[in-house]
C-alpha cells in the first residue's frame, strides 16, 4: 500500500474540518470571580456557628467544593458522602456517575484546603456537613425546604439554581456593604 501524501489537498481539508468541529464543541463555564469566592467563604464562616443558619452554610460549602474542584451539579449530586476523606490538607471524594466515567469505580476528585480569605472554610464546612447531613445516602446535595431546613432527599437542578443565585446575591451584597463601609471609614 502506498504512503499517502500528507500535504494533499484532500487530507488537509479533512484535518481542517476536524480542527473546526473540535473547536466548536468545547463549552466552558464562566468561573466565579475571586471576590465572589471570598464572599462565599466569608458567608460560610459567619453562618457556621448559628444553628438555624447551618443548612445555609452547608449549601455554601457545596458551592465552594464545586468551585475549587471544578465539579458540575451532576457530579456533586452523585457523590456518596461515605467516599469523602480529609487527609493532609485535601478532601478526596468520588462521583459515582459522571459524564466521563460511568463504571463502578467512579471519578475521583480532590479539593485542596486553600482559601482566598485564609479562613478554614473546607474543614468547617465538613464539620457542618457531618453534623447536619441526614442518615447515610448515595447523594451529596440534600434538598433544602428553605434556608433553615434540610431533608433526606436529593435536590433537583432547578431548585439548586434558585438557591445558588440567592446565596451568591446575598454573599455579594454583604461583601459590597462591608467594602463600602470600610471605604467610608
Amino acid at each position: 500500500m502506498p504512503i499517502p501524501d500528507l500535504k494533499s489537498e484532500y487530507l488537509v481539508a479533512i484535518e481542517n474540518e476536524v480542527f473546526e468541529a473540535r473547536g466548536e464543541e468545547v463549552k466552558k463555564a464562566i468561573p466565579f470571580p475571586m471576590d465572589l469566592v471570598a464572599a462565599l467563604e466569608n458567608m460560610l464562616m459567619s453562618f457556621r456557628k448559628i444553628p438555624e443558619k447551618k443548612p445555609t452554610a452547608y449549601f455554601v460549602w457545596i458551592l465552594l467544593l464545586m468551585t475549587y474542584s471544578s465539579l458540575r451539579f451532576s457530579d456533586m449530586l452523585h457523590t456518596k458522602p461515605e467516599t469523602l476523606v480529609y487527609n493532609k490538607g485535601v478532601l478526596y471524594g468520588s462521583c459515582w456517575r459522571t459524564k466521563v466515567e460511568r463504571k463502578k469505580r467512579g471519578t475521583k476528585f480532590a479539593v485542596p484546603d486553600v482559601a482566598i480569605t485564609k479562613k478554614p472554610w473546607l474543614t468547617e464546612g465538613l464539620k457542618i456537613f457531618e453534623e447536619i447531613a441526614p442518615a447515610k445516602s448515595d447523594f451529596m446535595i440534600y434538598h433544602l425546604e428553605d434556608w433553615g431546613t434540610i431533608s433526606n432527599a436529593p435536590m433537583e437542578y432547578g431548585t439548586f439554581v434558585k438557591f445558588m443565585r440567592s446565596a451568591i446575591l446575598f454573599a455579594w451584597h454583604k461583601a459590597c456593604l462591608l467594602y463600602t463601609s470600610d471605604a467610608a471609614d
